[in-house]
């Protein structure tokens, strides 16, 4: 039956939010049976299976929601580098699932967030694509939610260390990014984010790019001299 699971794991999750609660049990208790034998089964068509699963992480319904996320957790750790091309999509509904108010829910996040990054410093085949990670951690720097933000800033860091040429390629766009968070009312994601600029200006001609961007920020918007200037010195 697994060989067929992508055809109908959508139709499994839709179930999970259905009005009765019989189909919902049922189909709670078909998905952990399937989950189970994935568990016990080498040949899994992890990527496609995937793929469904992050569009069911967006759910509304929680119980759904938590039910995906619990599956993508199980596959970053079993797919290994199958999950390397998917890593940016899994990535893009981890992030904001860190700040859910949903307890259960952000523990899942925070735990699939971790074997994430460990699945992408681990990563030697090249696989990974950094270009598109970079992109939707940029896009988690604005969340609304200071979890999800401090842990994109220090995504940046990890590929800094697996990925640095591509990290320092996008430099602009992402120095841009940081200093936006200068306007955070988190002194954690500021300091962090001041951490990840440091370290993106450890070469000459990427410092001078660096002191640049972040002269012309205080320029522009006056108080945050006021505001974190005395912060970003004693960094």
């Amino acid at each position: 039956m697994l060989e067929f699971l992508p055809d109908f794991l959508d139709g499994l999750l839709n179930m999970l939010s259905d009005p009765n609660r019989e189909i919902r049990q049922q189909a709670d208790c078909a998905l952990a049976e399937f989950l189970q034998e994935i568990k016990s089964t080498f040949n899994v068509d992890y990527g496609r299976l995937s793929q469904i699963l992050v569009a069911r992480a967006a759910s509304q319904d929680e119980f759904t929601r938590l039910t995906a996320i619990t599956w993508l957790h199980e596959f970053v750790a079993l797919g290994g580098q199958q999950l390397h091309p998917y890593t940016a999509e899994v990535l893009g509904v981890i992030l904001p699932c860190l700040s859910h108010p949903e307890e259960r829910i952000s523990e899942v996040a925070v735990r699939t967030n971790e074997k994430l990054v460990k699945l992408v410093e681990d990563d030697t085949s090249e696989k990974v694509n950094v270009p598109a990670l970079l992109k939707v951690v940029r896009q988690e720097m604005g969340s609304g939610a200071e979890a999800t933000r401090l842990r994109a800033v220090r995504w940046v860091s990890s590929l800094l260390v697996h990925s640095r040429p591509q990290v320092l390629s996008q430099q602009p766009a992402l120095v841009l990014a940081l200093l936006h968070t200068f306007n955070d009312v988190s002194d954690q994601v500021v300091e962090q984010s001041l951490e990840v600029l440091a370290r993106l200006s450890e070469e000459e001609s990427h410092f001078q790019v660096t002191i640049s961007s972040v002269l012309d920020r205080f320029r522009t918007v006056p108080d945050l001299l006021q505001r974190r200037g005395r912060l970003v010195v004693r960094r």
